[in-house]
């Protein structure tokens, strides 16, 4: 629709001409996302102000945020549309989407729209570049994690959807209907059988040793992240042992994937600094580029999940996943490494693996 493009065409401008942008727009940790506080702050209320003079119709930008889909509501006369915003720090036009469970919507949208900032934060830019397109153009795929998500991207040749009206009926399935849905386009896709493509337990849970040996290291990492008092029960303390029972349940409910204890154990020791320490410290190490580019991501609900298995004290928490993420492996360290540590005349565990 010529009238929607042309109005996110007005975003566009108004975003990429903010040049030299306040650091607090460009951030991107944990929950607090610079983009949406650089539309919240300063270019809905610009845009609100002038847009029914600029396009002789009555429209409006309404914020909805709070973990709503889309972020903004946008009433142009009696039509509603929504926009979705995604922002990457990396220069890239990908990223993982919202929840396919949330697209169930009661919202008569029209349709809805991405609205894509993005800089290279390593390069130093301090203004982003945007691009916008119908929300199903973009969604090239379906990726389970901690639950069923859109695979954005910008540049995306295949589509989960052939057209909005293929979107719309999704949006107004119930939610057996969608989990249906799901489990159809990940059979289509090449992508291994997850939780959600076995609803009536009719197929097996994929064995961990049969995945492929990128997938294999992305849930190794995960587990890394989420279970560091279960896997760094050990050695100073005698009476501790590593706790394989959370992160077997965890790959079984969330990715239904089977596993053994031989798949993540790391029995013996490694000697690092001239003392012995057990080997799972050098799987950390071995697993850290792996384990930063996680606690690095833009998914808001792998972030609740890692602090929930966290529990990290509010009084210690920065709500910054990577440095809490080692907050936590130094509590670890102090708790059941501590002689290690000081043989090796190293302050943290953090230290050792990063």
């Amino acid at each position: 629709m010529a009238l929607i493009d042309n109005i996110l065409e007005e975003l566009k401008q108004e975003i990429t001409a903010r040049k030299n942008l306040d650091s607090k727009y460009l951030e991107s940790k944990g929950n607090s996302n610079g983009f949406e506080k650089l539309m919240q702050e300063e270019i809905i209320e610009e845009f609100n102000s002038k847009a029914t003079s600029l396009f002789h119709k009555d429209i409006e930008l309404i914020p909805q945020f709070k973990h709503h889909f889309p972020d903004i509501d946008l009433k142009v006369d009696n039509e509603l549309y929504g926009i979705e915003l995604k922002s990457r720090n990396n220069g890239s036009w990908s990223t993982l989407g919202g929840s396919v469970i949330e697209s169930i919507s009661d919202d008569n949208y029209k349709e809805i729209y991405l609205l894509f900032a993005t800089f290279n934060k390593k390069q130093g830019d301090t203004e982003y570049q945007v691009r916008y397109m119908p929300y199903w153009k973009a969604a090239d795929a379906i990726k389970v994690t901690h639950s069923p998500r859109f695979e954005i991207n910008l540049d995306a040749t295949n589509h989960v959807f052939k057209s909005n009206e293929d979107y719309k009926k999704l949006r107004q399935l119930n939610e057996q209907d969608t989990i249906k849905f799901i489990q159809d386009a990940l059979k289509r896709s090449t992508k291994k059988l997850t939780w959600y493509a076995s609803l009536n337990n009719e197929v097996p849970p994929t064995r961990f040793s049969t995945l492929d040996k990128s997938t294999k290291d992305n849930i190794k990492a995960e587990v890394l992240v989420l279970f560091p008092y279960d896997l760094l029960r050990t050695i100073d303390n005698e009476d501790a042992q590593a706790n394989y029972t959370n992160l077997q349940d965890y790959l079984m409910t969330q990715h239904y994937i089977s596993s053994t204890r031989d798949n993540f154990s790391a029995g013996g020791q490694v000697t690092i600094h001239g003392v012995k320490f057990p080997r799972i410290v050098d799987v950390y190490q071995k697993y850290k580029n792996e384990i930063l580019r996680l606690l690095n991501t833009n998914d808001s609900e792998f972030i609740q999940l890692a602090y929930e298995k966290w529990q990290l004290p509010n009084s210690e928490a920065k709500h910054l996943l990577e440095e809490d993420f080692k907050t936590v492996l130094n509590m670890c360290g102090n708790k059941y490494l501590a002689n290690h540590l000081s043989q090796a005349n190293v302050a943290t565990l953090s230290d050792l693996i990063f």
